[in-house]
């Protein structure tokens, strides 16, 4: 069963503050507050009592308060943008949580079960659609990275449990292609530049590799 604990602030957070002011600085000047929301996606059995005492570890409780498999969005924010990273790349604030979770409760992550952190930012102004989503496309990189975006109501109609795992799947297996490695180093340096070569002609890539790098793969 998958839970999710959501860790916002319960005193004015400078990162919000800071990311507020970035955002209009570069344009977005229709955004009038923002929050963070700090989101813990757990892809686990645990009972309620367990995932009440995981989320206290992962929370300061001086400044910080949790919710567990929801979140409250009040009226003062019209627009949602979850993001996070994709898989099967690095997540170290999930690796150490996950460290965290298996110190605290004695248990050990299967390879199907995992931690997967990600961010919300809780948006309030006269914002467009548009202007939402082009913040959303410069927030990320897209080669690590998604976003999704909602309105306060797309959100709360969805009561919550429309959750993004970014859990790596290997049942379907690629195609693998060949390549052939015993070129001349001019043939080497453009396939480091331009890629690999297609059927067709064309070349997909580019590797970004150098030279010394081919010879050492040839």
């Amino acid at each position: 069963m998958i839970h999710r604990i959501y860790v916002s602030s319960k005193v004015p957070d400078t990162r919000s503050a800071v990311k507020l002011i970035h955002f209009r600085n570069i344009g977005f000047s229709s955004i009038s507050k923002l929050e963070i929301v700090d989101v813990f996606t757990i892809d686990k059995n645990f009972t309620r009592p367990k995932i009440q005492l995981i989320a206290k570890s992962l929370a300061n409780p001086v400044s910080q308060k949790t919710n567990i498999d929801s979140v409250t969005v009040n009226s003062r924010f019209s627009w949602l943008i979850e993001t996070g990273f994709l898989p099967g790349v690095t997540d170290n604030i999930a690796t150490t949580s996950k460290e965290i979770i298996e110190d605290l409760l004695k248990v050990k992550f299967s390879q199907k079960e995992g931690v997967y952190t990600s961010q919300i930012l809780l948006l309030g102004g006269k914002c467009s659609s548009k202007e939402i989503s082009r913040l959303a496309v410069f927030f990320i990189n897209p080669l690590i990275g998604h976003a999704d975006v909602k309105t306060r109501i797309q959100f709360l109609k969805g009561k919550n449990t429309d959750w993004y795992v970014p859990k790596v799947s290997l049942e379907k297996l690629l195609p693998v292609s060949e390549v052939n490695m015993q070129i001349s180093d001019e043939e080497l340096i453009r396939l480091g530049k331009a890629g690999i070569p297609n059927v067709d002609g064309s070349r997909r890539g580019p590797l970004a590799l150098g030279l010394d790098y081919l010879k050492a793969i040839k």
